[in-house]
């Protein structure tokens, strides 16, 4: 099975450099010229217009002189905030807005640029609450809906951050990150079409834009439309030749095209230009199986593991490769921890299900299939499954209601066609036995071998 990587998203909103709405400066020096000296006036430009450390002197010196008070301390703090967070110090930048604010309640960009850290720290509820004081301030500040947006999709509040994001494209027709937003947001609720649509729109303002063609690739992706994902992913990369997450996504739509030579190609590349990116080696993990090798499978899987214990697709993919090699205690071992990590995953209650039937943990083993079954009733894996348990049980009718199942979804499935074909066998109807089983033969040669291997003959 193989499993989609990771879609990017951008900065969680703007941080505003006050530009036209800041305090007029110069009319503040000329307010203060008769008792400033003219190396405030410099630093007080400085602070302004400079970037980074330099700006941070400037705006510290500014502020430690005591010359300045209400809005135009606050937008010291302002400048010295906004460039800190530049600097990689969001804590120190959350202190200096949080200043100003104290200072001038009113101030709207500070609140802005405050939820703007609180999104970029993950902290969610905290800036919504700043983005919603700012919008109370000014109703039609794009931004503000910008950001709250961002934070409601982080958490997972879709349907509002979409409302928000649509307040952004009504108030600024020209926006790129309002569309993109809305699009992360469209394919995180699986409306992969509007998804598309939107991204479609921002490519079309920026040709250039090689996020938006990579995520626009995932998306096709997941339609399973391969070669209009593969042409974004080629684009992404023309764009940017060490993309290393495009060239990853590649790697999988190669996968999904059974190209697994070029897929290994993309692959290498990816964790050539990323050594520790974990997806990368899942991927090509995903690459090895399709060729059948299985323990080049399980290399790319342990090392995935090593870099990102967390990974559910690691863990499954070994699991799979484990059941392929015949190890299936080590393949429960690892459906287990999928459960563990993800006990949605119905894919790892089918594996850990078939992998205890073929160890004769039957009683366990049904409890698996069932619930896999509770979750996709029509899931013709699982409904093979517990036909091989039911068969292993001797509970023939059951392992051939189960087996008919599931070639009703699946026609071709050789496994249920053979097991259907044993249990009929073992009920003396050796007509239709011979039928399933050498319909099953004609599908794969080797599915008596295989069923020797799980204990069937």
């Amino acid at each position: 099975m193989l499993f989609p990587a990771h879609i990017p998203t951008r900065p969680q909103t703007f941080l505003v450099r006050s530009g036209s709405k800041r305090v007029p400066w110069c009319a503040a020096a000329l307010t203060l010229v008769m008792i400033a000296t003219a190396t405030a006036a410099e630093d007080r430009e400085t602070c302004q217009k400079a970037e980074g450390q330099t700006a941070v002197a400037a705006c510290t010196a500014v502020i430690s002189s005591g010359q300045l008070q209400g809005h135009d301390l606050a937008a010291a703090y302002f400048s010295r905030a906004f460039n800190l967070n530049k600097l990689g110090e969001p804590d120190r930048a959350i202190e200096d807005y949080s200043e100003a604010i104290r200072l001038d309640p009113k101030y709207v960009l500070a609140l802005n640029n405050r939820c703007a850290v609180y999104n970029a720290k993950h902290e969610y509820d905290r800036a919504i609450r700043d983005c919603e004081q700012a919008l109370q301030l000014n109703p039609n500040y794009a931004n503000a809906y910008l950001g709250r947006a961002n934070a409601l999709r982080n958490k997972g509040e879709y349907d509002q951050a979409i409302k928000d994001y649509e307040q952004v494209i009504r108030l600024d027709p020209k926006t790129v990150s309002g569309l993109f937003g809305r699009a992360l947001a469209f394919g995180a609720k699986g409306e992969y079409d509007r998804a598309i649509q939107d991204y479609s729109i921002v490519i079309e303002r920026n040709p250039r834009d090689q996020v938006a063609l990579n995520n626009r690739g995932v998306l096709y992706e997941k339609i399973r439309n391969y070669d209009r994902a593969m042409r974004d992913f080629d684009g992404a990369i023309a764009l940017n030749a060490k993309y290393d997450l495009a060239i990853a996504n590649r790697c999988l739509t190669l996968n999904r095209k059974h190209q697994f030579d070029r897929a290994i190609e993309d692959c290498n590349r990816a964790i050539e230009l990323n050594p520790r990116y974990a997806t990368a080696y899942v991927t090509r993990g995903q690459s090895y199986q399709g060729k059948g090798d299985h323990p080049r499978a399980v290399e790319d899987f342990n090392r995935a593991i090593e870099l990102n214990p967390g990974s559910a697709n690691a863990f499954y993919g070994r699991a799979y490769s484990y059941d392929s090699l015949g190890d299936s205690t080590r393949a429960i071992e690892d459906y287990s921890k999928v459960i563990e990590l993800d006990p949605a995953s119905i894919g790892a209650w089918n594996g850990r299900c078939w992998a205890r039937a073929v160890v004769g943990d039957l009683e366990k083993a049904l409890e698996d299939c069932n619930r896999a079954l509770a979750m996709r009733p029509a899931y013709s894996n699982a409904l093979d499954s517990r036909g091989l348990v039911h068969l292993k049980m001797g509970k023939l009718d059951n392992a051939i209601a189960d087996y008919t199942s599931a070639l009703e979804v699946q026609q071709k499935n050789a496994s249920a066609l053979y097991g259907r074909g044993v249990a009929n066998a073992k009920k003396g109807d050796e007509k239709a036995a011979r039928a399933d089983i050498e319909a099953a033969k004609a599908i794969d040669l080797d599915i008596e071998e295989d069923f020797k291997r799980y204990g069937v003959r």
